[in-house]
C-alpha cells in the first residue's frame, strides 16, 4: 500500500470471514488503487465513528446484528447522505435488491463474485457519482445501468400498457434489444412465456398494490429454448405519470427446475419399483388362468376334432349305404369320452374368463402407462376420474390386502387443468397413507378389513377429490405437522415422511389448490383436494 492514503473506506461488516474477504481483495489491487480501511460490526458503532470521523465510502452488509435489509441504509442516508454507498451482500432477495436500487445506493455487489478490481472500481464510481450534482435515483440514465447490470430480468411498464425499462439482461434472455422495446404495447410485445399467470399477477399487483411473487413461469427465449423464471412484479408509485405502473424482476431458475423435474421423474420411478412386486402379482394372477384355461380349451380341442373325425367317418359309411358301420359304435365310445355336455358348458365360461383375464392385465399395463408418463410441466385438461381409476389400479396390491375401495366418481366432472404426472403422485402417496393407517387398526384388533372411499364432484369453480379412510385418525398433537418435509409417525424404516410434504407441494404450490384434511381419532381422516377451474384470460 502507498504511504499517501487517497480514499478512506469504512466497512461494516460483522462476519469476520467475509470482512477478511474484502480485506484480502482490496489488497490485491496493489498500488493502482491507494485507500485507508476502518472496520465495525454494527450498525450503531458505524453512526458514532461518522460522527467522529469522514470517510469517502461505506462498503455496508445488508444483515448485520442489530439491522437487516434495507434498514442500515435509511439510517446512514438520513444522517450521511453525502457518503456513498456501496452495497457488499449475499442477500438474493430480488424484492430487496430493487428496493435498494431505487432508493439511491451507488452499487451493489453480490458476495459471490467479490474481487479486488471490481470493489476498486465500484468504490471510484460511487465516490464519483456523488460528487455529481444530481442523485443517482434521479438520474435515468445511471439508474439503467445500475439496473442493467443486475442479473435479473428488468422490465418496466407503465400504466398505459407500454414498457419504459428494457436491461440488458432482458435483451440476452429475448433477443431483443431495448430500443426496439420500449415504448411498444407490453401486452403485444412478443414474449412467449405464461402470459395467464403474469396477467392475473399483474391484475392483483395492481388491486392490492403489495408485491406479488409468481413462482416457475415458463418463457421461451430469443432461440426458441424453454426456461423457467421466478418473478417479483412492483407497483410503482411515481410523481409523475410517466413513472407510474409496476416492474417485472425476473430471475431465471431453468437449472434448479431441469433438477427438480429429474428429481420428480427419479421419486416416481422410485415409487413404480417400489409397487413392481405388487404390480408383478395382479398381472400373474389373471395371465395364470388365462394360460390354465387355453390348456383346458386346446385339450377339449383334441377331443372334439376326434369326436368330428368319427362323425366324418360315419357320415361317409352312411352315405355309402352301409348302415351298421362300426362307426356307429365308435361315435357312441368317442362321445362318452369326449364328455360334449362338459365341454358345451365349460368352454364358454373359459372363453369369458380368458378374456376377463387379458382385460385385466391390459388395464392393469394402461394405468401403469398413465401413472409413469412424464407428462410435462404445462396444466393441459386432464380427466380426472381416469387418473384415480389409474393410480388405484397401479397400487391395488398395497390397499387390497388391508382395505376394500370404494369409489363415487362424478360421471359429468369437466376436465381439469392439471400436470398429470404430478397429480397421480399426489393420489398414489394419500392412498398409500390411508392403506398403512388401516393396516395399524387391523393389525392391533384382528378385525376386518377396513375401507377407502373415493369421489370427485364440482363445487363451483372447483373440482374437489376426497379420499376417505378408516385408519387411526391423526392426533391432534401433530395435526399442524403432517405436511412438514420428513415428518413421520412412522417406526424407522417404514416412511420419509415426504409423502404428504409432496403432495401438499404439488397441489398448493404447483396447481394453486389447497389440501386439507378432516380426521377423527380412531374413527379415520378424509384427505380434500381441491383444483381450481377458471382460466384467467390474457391480453
Amino acid at each position: 500500500m502507498n504511504s499517501h492514503l487517497d480514499i478512506k473506506i469504512l466497512l461494516i461488516e460483522d462476519n469476520p470471514n467475509d470482512a477478511e474477504l474484502a480485506k484480502v481483495k482490496l489488497a490485491e489491487v496493489g498500488g493502482s488503487f491507494s485507500y485507508e480501511l476502518f472496520h465495525v460490526e454494527l450498525l450503531s458503532e458505524a453512526l458514532v465513528f461518522l460522527q467522529e470521523s469522514s470517510v469517502d465510502v461505506i462498503l455496508l452488509d445488508l444483515s448485520l446484528p442489530d439491522a437487516q435489509g434495507d434498514e442500515s441504509v435509511h439510517a446512514l442516508q438520513k444522517n450521511f447522505s453525502q457518503i456513498p454507498i456501496v452495497i457488499l451482500s449475499g442477500s438474493k432477495e430480488s424484492s430487496l435488491i430493487l428496493r435498494i436500487v431505487q432508493e439511491g445506493v451507488q452499487d451493489y455487489i453480490g458476495k459471490n463474485r467479490v474481487d479486488g478490481e471490481l470493489l476498486a472500481h465500484a468504490i471510484r464510481y460511487s465516490i464519483e457519482r456523488k460528487k455529481s450534482e444530481r442523485a443517482l435515483l434521479n438520474s435515468k440514465a445511471e439508474t439503467e445501468r445500475l439496473l442493467a447490470s443486475i442479473s435479473y430480468v428488468l422490465i418496466g411498464v407503465s400504466e398505459h400498457d407500454e414498457v419504459i425499462q428494457w436491461n440488458l439482461t432482458a435483451e440476452k434472455f429475448f433477443g431483443r434489444t431495448a430500443s426496439e422495446m420500449l415504448g411498444t404495447s407490453f401486452c403485444q410485445c412478443g414474449i412467449q412465456w405464461d402470459w395467464q399467470k403474469v396477467v392475473q399477477g399483474i391484475l392483483q399487483c395492481s388491486e392490492e398494490g403489495t408485491p406479488v411473487h409468481l413462482h416457475e413461469l415458463w418463457y421461451l427465449n430469443g432461440n426458441g429454448k424453454k426456461g423457467f423464471f421466478d418473478i417479483t412484479l412492483t407497483r410503482m408509485h411515481g410523481h409523475v405519470e410517466e413513472s407510474r405502473g409496476f416492474l417485472i424482476l425476473a430471475n431465471d431458475i431453468s437449472e434448479r427446475k431441469q433438477l427438480e423435474i429429474e428429481l420428480s421423474l427419479a421419486k416416481k420411478m422410485e415409487s413404480i419399483g417400489q409397487l413392481a412386486a405388487g404390480i408383478a402379482h395382479e398381472i400373474n394372477t389373471p395371465t395364470q388362468f388365462v394360460s390354465d384355461n387355453l390348456r383346458f380349451l386346446q385339450d377339449s380341442f383334441c377331443a372334439i376334432q376326434t369326436v368330428l373325425t368319427t362323425y366324418d367317418q360315419l357320415f361317409q359309411t352312411v352315405e355309402a349305404g352301409q348302415t351298421n358301420s362300426p362307426f356307429v359304435d365308435a361315435i357312441k365310445r368317442t362321445l362318452a369320452e369326449a364328455d360334449l355336455e362338459f365341454m358345451k358348458e365349460e368352454i364358454p365360461k373359459a372363453l369369458k374368463q380368458s378374456l376377463d383375464g387379458a382385460n385385466r392385465v391390459s388395464n392393469i399395463v394402461r394405468a401403469m402407462k398413465d401413472f409413469s408418463h412424464p407428462g410435462t410441466e404445462e396444466k393441459k385438461p386432464i380427466d380426472l376420474n381416469r387418473a384415480i381409476e389409474s393410480t388405484a389400479i397401479v397400487a391395488r396390491n398395497e390397499w387390497k390386502y388391508v382395505a376394500d375401495m370404494v369409489t363415487d366418481l362424478d360421471p359429468a366432472l369437466p376436465l381439469v387443468p392439471c400436470q398429470a404426472g404430478e397429480f397421480n403422485q399426489v393420489i398414489l402417496n394419500l392412498l398409500i397413507n390411508g392403506a398403512h393407517t388401516i393396516n395399524d387398526v387391523i393389525s392391533q384388533t384382528e378385525g376386518d378389513k377396513g375401507k377407502i372411499t373415493i369421489s370427485t364432484r364440482v363445487e363451483g369453480e372447483w373440482v374437489e377429490v376426497r379420499i376417505a379412510d378408516t385408519g387411526t385418525g391423526i392426533s391432534e398433537a401433530v395435526r399442524d405437522k403432517i405436511f412438514d418435509p420428513f415428518f413421520t409417525t412412522k417406526e424407522v424404516g417404514k416412511g420419509t415422511g415426504q409423502g404428504l410434504a409432496i403432495a401438499h407441494d404439488i397441489i398448493v404450490n404447483k396447481h394453486g389448490g389447497t389440501l386439507t384434511f378432516e380426521t377423527e381419532l380412531g374413527k379415520g381422516t378424509t384427505f380434500v383436494i381441491r383444483l381450481p377451474l377458471q382460466r384467467t384470460h390474457v391480453c
